[in-house]
């Protein structure tokens, strides 16, 4: 059984706190589109605080797999930038008609994961240093 809960408010879900799937549901409702991008219950969500690869080039490629084997079966909630999130105060909480998120999959910020693994890069900038590396 597959739980989605989308909190709506007005407009582009700006009055939203989150988005969250539950269960395993191979993918349904939950899609990766690029190294930095899901599509949450339809929702187009940017992952705050990192850029990853361009998706046309062989490491966006990657970016955009490693993505995939993080979200693959696990539950994902999304905390909109705003909401509490390490991005807020240093970000949008839109890009490119995208809501912007930290999101976790069973636990793990989706974010720090790609940075840790090399297959995306901090942006201080956005995330008042949160992702940052060493």
């Amino acid at each position: 059984m597959v739980r989605v809960v989308v909190a709506t408010g007005a407009g582009f879900l700006l009055g939203a706190a989150a988005l969250y799937v539950a269960g395993g549901d191979g993918g349904r409702r939950v899609t990766v589109v690029d190294g930095d991008t899901l599509r949450v219950a339809g929702m187009p969500v940017r992952l705050c605080g990192i850029d990853a690869p361009e998706h046309d080039t062989a490491a966006g490629r990657r970016a955009r797999a490693a993505l995939a084997d993080l979200v693959a079966g696990r539950s994902v909630t999304c905390t909109l930038v705003g909401r509490g999130t390490p991005c807020d105060r240093h970000s949008d909480a839109t890009s490119y008609d995208r809501v912007v998120a930290q999101c976790h999959a069973g636990g793990t910020d989706l974010a720090a994961a790609l940075v840790e693994q090399g297959h995306a890069a901090p942006l201080p900038r956005y995330s008042g240093d949160h992702y940052a590396t060493e």
